[in-house]
């Protein structure tokens, strides 16, 4: 009888021939496309089994719609000249892409916490992290969902504005552009910022007072429902530096005044660069910290 190496595993072709030596343990490469693409799957698949919330979330789209159109008619007459300028397009216009922004970023914060929370409580976060791909992966591609059906339902908020609402939007080039990379940056940044209050639940279990915290701020200084120059000096300084004012300022201005900031899309974009790194290792650090406590899979 011969003893084989510890790790290696012998099997004989169907003819019982000469056997095939492998490792165990070797694994096929990980291919991102693949894990994104198997999230999607999965997640679509759930949706599609409960059917109602897609209704929900068309009455409350065209809802929230009508709202802020019967809002406009009265918001926006006698103001000052400074804030008049940023209602030029009327006040509707100004709340719908504050809004819309701010439900975007709203999802890219919550759902990767979430999701973290439904996979521990379920008992999948364990198998999904020890599987071959790797963990800066596993977790953006578990909440691509969500990510994509808040692209399209911000996608129809804006076209039904557009077609029954009469919010004027700039179609040309440079106009869409500029407003593509606005919202693609700020997918990239506030992302980041989702990954790493992930991390946050992963060690302290709950974090839905931070989440909503954070999202109020961004709220009440980023200008969604009125200009920042409303504000008092103190709190628009701190409204000014915050990279969700530069993503709301860019988009506007896209959009409504026909004109692209590239100064503020450039500096967008470089925050969203260095914050993506830094959020990965952060939640690098949570994980390993979960895993050496034995806490990964304790909600």
């Amino acid at each position: 009888m011969t003893s084989e190496p510890i790790g290696t595993a012998v099997a004989r072709s169907s003819s019982g021939d000469a056997p095939v030596v492998g490792q165990l343990g070797a694994l096929p490469p990980v291919r991102p496309f693949t894990v994104l693409r198997a999230s999607l799957r999965r997640d679509w698949r759930m949706a599609r089994s409960y059917r109602f919330p897609f209704v929900l979330t068309a009455v409350q789209l065209l809802a929230n719609l009508a709202s802020y159109f019967f809002l406009g008619r009265l918001v926006g007459r006698g103001v000052e000249p400074g804030v008049a300028a940023q209602l030029r397009e009327g006040y509707f216009s100004f709340a719908i892409i504050g809004t819309t922004m701010l439900s975007i970023v709203g999802t890219t914060l919550t759902t990767f916490a979430r999701r973290l929370r439904t996979d521990q409580t379920t008992g999948t976060l364990e198998a999904l992290l020890v599987s071959p791909s790797p963990a800066w992966l596993v977790v953006p591609a578990s909440a691509s969902y969500e990510l994509v059906v808040s692209g399209i339902v911000s996608f129809l908020t804006v076209g039904i504005a557009a077609a029954f609402f009469g919010l004027r939007v700039d179609t040309s080039a440079v106009g869409v552009a500029a407003a593509v990379l606005a919202v693609l940056g700020s997918l990239v940044l506030f992302c980041s910022l989702g990954i790493a209050l992930s991390a946050f639940v992963l060690v302290f279990k709950r974090g839905e007072s931070a989440i909503a915290l954070v999202t109020s701020g961004f709220a009440f200084l980023g200008g969604v429902l009125y200009p920042i120059q409303l504000l008092p000096a103190s709190l628009r300084t701190i409204a000014e530096v915050l990279p969700f004012t530069w993503s709301l300022q860019v988009l506007r201005a896209a959009l409504l005044d026909r004109s692209a900031e590239w100064l503020r899309l450039g500096a967008l974009w470089a925050v969203a660069a260095v914050l993506i790194p830094v959020a990965m290792s952060i939640f690098q650090v949570a994980l390993c910290r979960a895993r050496r406590t034995g806490t990964l899979g304790q909600y």
